[in-house]
Protein backbone atom coordinates (compact mmCIF):
# COMPACT_ATOMS: atom_id res chain seq x y z
CA UNK A 1 0.00 0.00 0.00
CA UNK A 2 1.06 3.55 -0.72
CA UNK A 3 0.63 5.76 2.33
CA UNK A 4 0.96 9.05 0.47
CA UNK A 5 4.53 9.77 1.53
CA UNK A 6 5.73 6.18 1.29
CA UNK A 7 6.42 3.67 -1.45
CA UNK A 8 5.85 0.15 -0.13
CA UNK A 9 5.52 -1.92 -3.31
CA UNK A 10 7.63 -2.67 -6.36
CA UNK A 11 5.14 -1.37 -8.91
CA UNK A 12 4.88 2.08 -7.28
CA UNK A 13 8.66 2.18 -6.91
CA UNK A 14 9.06 1.57 -10.65
CA UNK A 15 6.56 4.34 -11.47
CA UNK A 16 8.44 6.83 -9.29
CA UNK A 17 11.96 6.12 -10.61
CA UNK A 18 10.84 5.78 -14.23
CA UNK A 19 13.67 4.96 -16.62
CA UNK A 20 16.34 5.84 -14.11
CA UNK A 21 17.86 2.36 -13.93
CA UNK A 22 20.60 3.36 -11.52
CA UNK A 23 18.06 4.04 -8.77
CA UNK A 24 17.31 0.33 -8.59
CA UNK A 25 20.27 0.21 -6.25
CA UNK A 26 17.92 1.65 -3.59
CA UNK A 27 16.36 -1.81 -3.36
CA UNK A 28 19.63 -3.35 -2.23
CA UNK A 29 19.30 -4.79 1.29
CA UNK A 30 15.51 -4.39 1.45
CA UNK A 31 13.03 -7.21 1.71
CA UNK A 32 10.55 -7.89 -1.08
CA UNK A 33 7.61 -10.29 -1.09
CA UNK A 34 6.99 -12.82 -3.84
CA UNK A 35 3.26 -12.59 -4.64
CA UNK A 36 2.63 -16.21 -5.63
CA UNK A 37 4.92 -17.86 -3.11
CA UNK A 38 4.01 -15.54 -0.27
CA UNK A 39 7.63 -15.46 0.86
CA UNK A 40 9.90 -12.59 1.65
CA UNK A 41 13.42 -12.41 0.37
CA UNK A 42 16.20 -9.84 0.68
CA UNK A 43 17.60 -8.13 -2.43
CA UNK A 44 21.23 -9.20 -2.22
CA UNK A 45 22.62 -8.03 -5.54
CA UNK A 46 21.73 -5.93 -8.59
CA UNK A 47 23.37 -5.94 -11.98
CA UNK A 48 22.44 -2.86 -13.98
CA UNK A 49 24.31 -4.15 -17.03
CA UNK A 50 22.36 -7.43 -17.31
CA UNK A 51 19.18 -6.09 -15.61
CA UNK A 52 19.29 -8.98 -13.13
CA UNK A 53 18.16 -8.84 -9.52
CA UNK A 54 19.21 -11.42 -6.96
CA UNK A 55 16.82 -12.23 -4.10
CA UNK A 56 17.98 -14.25 -1.14
CA UNK A 57 15.14 -16.30 0.36
CA UNK A 58 17.46 -17.97 2.84
CA UNK A 59 17.34 -17.64 6.61
CA UNK A 60 19.56 -18.43 9.56
CA UNK A 61 18.78 -19.57 13.10
CA UNK A 62 20.94 -20.79 15.93
CA UNK A 63 20.75 -24.39 14.68
CA UNK A 64 19.97 -23.94 11.01
CA UNK A 65 21.34 -21.96 8.10
CA UNK A 66 19.38 -22.04 4.87
CA UNK A 67 20.49 -20.30 1.68
CA UNK A 68 18.36 -19.90 -1.41
CA UNK A 69 19.21 -17.22 -3.99
CA UNK A 70 17.10 -16.67 -7.08
CA UNK A 71 17.85 -14.41 -10.04
CA UNK A 72 15.13 -12.43 -11.84
CA UNK A 73 15.10 -10.23 -14.89
CA UNK A 74 13.61 -6.85 -14.10
CA UNK A 75 10.46 -7.47 -16.10
CA UNK A 76 9.82 -10.73 -14.22
CA UNK A 77 10.75 -9.17 -10.89
CA UNK A 78 8.20 -6.38 -11.39
CA UNK A 79 5.44 -8.91 -12.16
CA UNK A 80 6.20 -11.44 -9.42
CA UNK A 81 7.06 -9.20 -6.43
CA UNK A 82 4.94 -6.60 -4.69
CA UNK A 83 5.66 -5.52 -1.08
CA UNK A 84 8.88 -3.68 -0.12
CA UNK A 85 10.08 -3.62 3.45
CA UNK A 86 11.06 -1.30 4.91
CA UNK A 87 9.16 1.05 2.60
CA UNK A 88 10.65 4.10 0.90
CA UNK A 89 9.85 7.65 1.73
CA UNK A 90 9.15 9.58 -1.46
CA UNK A 91 11.30 12.38 -0.10
CA UNK A 92 14.24 9.96 0.12
CA UNK A 93 13.72 8.85 -3.47
CA UNK A 94 13.51 12.44 -4.71
CA UNK A 95 16.61 13.23 -2.69
CA UNK A 96 18.41 10.29 -4.30
CA UNK A 97 17.30 11.51 -7.72
CA UNK A 98 18.57 15.01 -6.91
CA UNK A 99 21.85 13.63 -5.59
CA UNK A 100 22.22 11.62 -8.76
CA UNK A 101 21.57 14.71 -10.89
CA UNK A 102 24.04 16.70 -8.82
CA UNK A 103 26.59 13.93 -9.26
CA UNK A 104 25.96 13.91 -13.01
CA UNK A 105 26.38 17.69 -13.15
CA UNK A 106 29.59 17.43 -11.13
CA UNK A 107 30.85 14.64 -13.35
CA UNK A 108 30.00 16.64 -16.48
CA UNK A 109 31.79 19.64 -14.98
CA UNK A 110 34.77 17.45 -14.09
CA UNK A 111 34.94 16.01 -17.58
CA UNK A 112 34.63 19.48 -19.10
CA UNK A 113 37.38 20.77 -16.82
CA UNK A 114 39.47 17.75 -17.79
CA UNK A 115 38.92 18.51 -21.48
CA UNK A 116 39.89 22.13 -20.91
CA UNK A 117 42.98 21.04 -19.01
CA UNK A 118 43.94 18.60 -21.78
CA UNK A 119 43.51 21.36 -24.36
CA UNK A 120 45.54 23.72 -22.18
CA UNK A 121 48.32 21.17 -21.83
CA UNK A 122 48.24 20.43 -25.56
CA UNK A 123 48.35 24.16 -26.30
CA UNK A 124 51.22 24.65 -23.84
CA UNK A 125 53.05 21.69 -25.37
CA UNK A 126 52.53 23.07 -28.88
CA UNK A 127 53.75 26.51 -27.80
CA UNK A 128 56.78 24.91 -26.16
CA UNK A 129 57.50 22.98 -29.36
CA UNK A 130 57.18 26.17 -31.42
CA UNK A 131 59.50 28.01 -29.02
CA UNK A 132 62.01 25.15 -29.25
CA UNK A 133 61.83 25.20 -33.06
CA UNK A 134 62.35 28.96 -33.03
CA UNK A 135 65.22 28.61 -30.56
CA UNK A 136 66.92 25.98 -32.71
CA UNK A 137 66.32 28.10 -35.81
CA UNK A 138 67.82 31.15 -34.10
CA UNK A 139 70.71 29.05 -32.82
CA UNK A 140 71.35 27.75 -36.33
CA UNK A 141 71.25 31.28 -37.72
CA UNK A 142 73.70 32.44 -35.07
CA UNK A 143 76.05 29.55 -35.87
CA UNK A 144 75.80 30.41 -39.56
CA UNK A 145 76.52 34.08 -38.79
CA UNK A 146 79.54 33.11 -36.72
CA UNK A 147 80.76 30.81 -39.50
CA UNK A 148 80.27 33.52 -42.13
CA UNK A 149 82.10 36.02 -39.93
CA UNK A 150 84.91 33.51 -39.35
CA UNK A 151 85.31 32.88 -43.08
CA UNK A 152 85.18 36.60 -43.81
CA UNK A 153 87.85 37.17 -41.15
CA UNK A 154 89.98 34.46 -42.74
CA UNK A 155 89.59 36.08 -46.14
CA UNK A 156 90.47 39.51 -44.75
CA UNK A 157 93.44 38.09 -42.86
CA UNK A 158 94.62 36.32 -46.01
CA UNK A 159 94.30 39.57 -47.97
CA UNK A 160 96.12 41.48 -45.23
CA UNK A 161 98.98 38.99 -45.19
CA UNK A 162 99.17 38.99 -48.99
CA UNK A 163 99.24 42.79 -49.01
CA UNK A 164 101.83 42.77 -46.22
CA UNK A 165 103.95 40.26 -48.17
CA UNK A 166 103.63 42.35 -51.31
CA UNK A 167 104.52 45.54 -49.41
CA UNK A 168 107.55 43.80 -47.86
CA UNK A 169 108.65 42.59 -51.27
CA UNK A 170 108.20 46.08 -52.72
CA UNK A 171 109.98 47.58 -49.72
CA UNK A 172 112.88 45.11 -50.09
CA UNK A 173 113.12 45.70 -53.82
CA UNK A 174 113.17 49.48 -53.30
CA UNK A 175 115.71 49.11 -50.48
CA UNK A 176 117.93 46.98 -52.67
CA UNK A 177 117.65 49.54 -55.46
CA UNK A 178 118.72 52.28 -53.05
CA UNK A 179 121.67 50.19 -51.86
CA UNK A 180 122.75 49.68 -55.46
CA UNK A 181 122.43 53.41 -56.09
CA UNK A 182 124.49 54.12 -52.98
CA UNK A 183 127.17 51.78 -54.22
CA UNK A 184 127.24 53.59 -57.55
CA UNK A 185 127.38 56.93 -55.72
CA UNK A 186 130.32 55.70 -53.64
CA UNK A 187 132.26 55.20 -56.87
CA UNK A 188 131.04 58.18 -58.94
CA UNK A 189 129.86 60.96 -56.63
CA UNK A 190 131.39 60.31 -53.22
CA UNK A 191 131.04 63.88 -51.95
CA UNK A 192 127.23 64.10 -52.28
CA UNK A 193 126.53 60.61 -50.93
CA UNK A 194 125.69 61.76 -47.38
CA UNK A 195 123.13 64.22 -48.67
CA UNK A 196 121.53 61.55 -50.86
CA UNK A 197 121.36 59.11 -47.95
CA UNK A 198 119.69 61.64 -45.64
CA UNK A 199 117.15 62.69 -48.24
CA UNK A 200 116.24 59.35 -49.82
CA UNK A 201 117.44 56.39 -47.79
CA UNK A 202 116.94 56.78 -44.04
CA UNK A 203 113.46 55.25 -44.16
CA UNK A 204 114.76 52.06 -45.75
CA UNK A 205 118.44 51.80 -44.78
CA UNK A 206 119.65 52.15 -41.20
CA UNK A 207 122.72 54.25 -40.47
CA UNK A 208 124.61 51.11 -39.46
CA UNK A 209 123.78 49.47 -42.81
CA UNK A 210 124.84 52.68 -44.58
CA UNK A 211 128.14 52.76 -42.72
CA UNK A 212 128.72 49.09 -43.44
CA UNK A 213 128.13 49.62 -47.18
CA UNK A 214 130.35 52.69 -47.15
CA UNK A 215 133.14 50.90 -45.34
CA UNK A 216 133.03 47.99 -47.78
CA UNK A 217 133.76 50.30 -50.71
Amino acid sequence: MDSGLQIDNVQSFVKVIGNNHRLWILLFGRYVKHTARGRRGRVSALNTDTSEICVNFGFETVRLKYKEISKYKKEIFIKEFNEIFPPFYIEDIFQSIQMQKDAEVQEAARQEAQKIEVKRQESAKLKAQIREIERLKFQKQEVEKIEIARREAQIQESKRRELQRWEEQKWNVYKQALIEKLKDSFEQNFLSINTFYKLKCTEYISFEEYQAERSSE
